[in-house]
């Protein structure tokens, strides 16, 4: 447990002590001098629990907008945006965005819900911030390859098809990710965090076939090796 959790558990307890002192208390004068320092010890667990929460309201944000942590592979790579007249069209708009998913795949490979516990509270926070990156990512990534899947270039069609299967995958996956974070139990976590794993892998198979195809019809795009 983290200093601030124990004062603050410190602070409840003698509160708590404050009261029962109160109702042990004889005489008018004994009672109102026993109400008066429950209620002020009860008044800074309070101030102290809003102070503490605030403080991790403001770590939090600060973590979201720093740089990724370098530990996470690919985590900083941007999901390339629209060209300017808004359409996905041709053969390099699929090779970017099928490279986006796999950075995205790789990143959420290399993260491991079952140590979550072990973490100080600031590398707990990231990594829910990162959670939340992750399901931004894999839903615009979806967004846009199943705009291009309607049209794709020619001889894309079945590069586009499994690359939409894999971003479904992903954000499913990545919707558990951020869900484990919200569990009430340890068998919510372990549900979520099952489900997690099983996205990331059900999304390898079916990226790596649109790596391959597209690799056939883009010359300049090369499949990652494995």
């Amino acid at each position: 447990m983290h200093p601030e959790s124990l004062l603050l558990v410190a602070l409840f307890s003698l509160a708590a002590v404050a009261f029962i002192g109160v109702l042990n208390a004889r005489g008018v004068g004994r009672t109102v001098t026993a109400a008066l320092l429950a209620l002020f010890c009860l008044g800074a667990a309070l101030w102290s629990t809003a102070a503490y929460r605030a403080s991790r309201l403001t770590e939090a944000l600060a973590v979201t907008a720093a740089a990724p942590d370098s530990n996470v592979v690919h985590d900083a790579t941007t999901v390339p945006e629209n060209p300017p007249g808004g359409s996905l069209t041709g053969v390099g708009d699929l090779a970017e965005l099928t490279s986006a998913a796999r950075s995205l795949r790789d990143s959420m490979a290399a993260e491991d819900p079952g140590r979550a516990r072990a973490l100080s509270d600031s590398e707990y926070q990231a990594f829910d911030s990162r959670a939340g990156g992750y399901l931004t990512r894999a839903r615009m990534l979806r967004e846009r390859a199943a705009r291009l899947a309607a049209a794709p270039p020619s001889g894309t069609e079945e590069a586009a098809e499994f690359l939409t299967l894999a971003l479904q995958a992903l954000n499913a996956s990545a919707r558990d990710l951020q869900s484990f974070f919200r569990a009430t139990d340890r068998s919510e976590e372990q549900r979520f965090m099952t489900g997690f794993r099983r996205g990331v892998d059900a999304a390898e198979a079916p990226l790596r076939s649109a790596e391959s195809r597209l690799s056939t019809v883009a010359p300049d795009f090369e499949a990652p090796a494995r």
